[in-house]
């Protein structure tokens, strides 16, 4: 079984809810530079709809057996740990 069948056959657990798409879109990049799998729904209704696209959630469900992994992510996200710093020079990664 490949590691595809063992995330679909997995259930899912919701862990955060947005209404625009790139906040959304930028926590998903911590979970997945975390090795966590991540699916958003709604996401292509939210960018259909365009401006009322907020009418629509965008839910990021996880595998349900790394839901606590993916709420420490959420944490320190939230804590601003993921944040860039006020010197930062992308050309010098």
């Amino acid at each position: 079984m490949s590691d595809d069948d063992d995330i679909e056959a997995d259930s899912l657990t919701a862990i955060a809810r947005f209404t625009a798409p790139i906040d959304a879109q930028v926590l998903a990049g911590c979970l997945e530079a975390e090795g966590i799998p991540v699916f958003m729904g709604n996401l292509d209704s939210a960018h259909a709809l365009g401006y009322m696209g907020s009418a629509v959630p965008i839910v990021l469900r996880v595998p349900t057996r790394l839901a606590a992994e993916a709420r420490a992510v959420v944490a320190a996200f939230e804590a601003g740990e993921y944040a860039l710093d006020d010197d930062f020079d992308p050309d010098a990664a």
